[in-house]
């Protein structure tokens, strides 16, 4: 005979491991957004302004004519 399924304090029972899940995804997925897409932009933007020179950029802008007016 199979026992009467357990109803009572159902919800009580599941809150704490179905919390622990969906906490231990969003740590997983917050680590794994860092990592690729928050490391990834502060290294290309690092690399960016390590060989950026503006000097350059404005002579380039202004051979191009974005500084002149109508």
């Amino acid at each position: 005979a199979a026992g009467r399924p357990v109803l009572k304090n159902l919800t009580r029972a599941r809150v704490p491991k179905a919390g622990l899940i969906g906490f231990s995804i969003a740590a997983a997925a917050a680590l794994v957004v860092k990592h690729f897409v928050s490391d990834k932009h502060k290294d290309d933007m690092r690399t960016f302004y390590n060989n950026y020179d503006p000097e350059r950029d404005y002579a380039r802008m202004k051979a191009s004519g974005v500084f002149k007016s109508l």
